[in-house]
């Protein structure tokens, strides 16, 4: 008992978004949409991985690069790791290629499926990460212990 796209599709319409693209192969699809009526990715966006036939559903949230002004790199790194020990639901990582961080959350659904009320309640963490993105940032910022400050 897989998710579809079809499923998503309804539970981003539940959300008020919209799907800005769309791909898929026989054993994984991808979605992109936005709650902000735009119509491309950007920070505003979020992309829904479905693997494994449906079984396997991965939410991204694009946050940007981590070029932080006034901000070492590894404290910020250091700083979203701390965080993500504390996180129950979520974590951030780093895309060292493309210097990019992402809040993912990522849930195993195997013979399950994601009900509407777990959906809406990971798009709201989604969009909770970029405030929590920016009090790290704020706090980092005005530490002594940053490097350049």
């Amino acid at each position: 008992m897989a998710m579809t796209t079809d499923e998503i599709k309804k539970y981003i319409d539940q959300v008020g978004g919209n799907i800005i693209k769309e791909a898929g192969q026989d054993t994984f699809s991808v979605i992109a949409f936005s709650k902000y009526n735009n119509t491309t990715e950007n920070k505003d966006s979020y992309v829904i991985y479905l693997q494994e036939n449906g079984e396997l559903i991965q939410f991204v949230s694009g946050i940007g690069s981590s070029n932080i002004g006034g901000v070492s790199k590894s404290d910020f790194l250091e700083a979203l790791l701390h965080h993500n020990s504390e996180t129950k639901f979520g974590t951030w990582d780093y895309d060292k290629n493309d210097d990019q961080i992402n809040y993912t959350v990522e849930i195993p659904l195997e013979d399950n499926t994601l009900t509407e009320k777990q959906f809406k309640r990971i798009v709201k963490i989604l969009e909770s990460s970029t405030i929590e993105l920016l009090k790290i940032i704020h706090e980092l910022q005005n530490s002594s212990t940053s490097d350049g400050i």
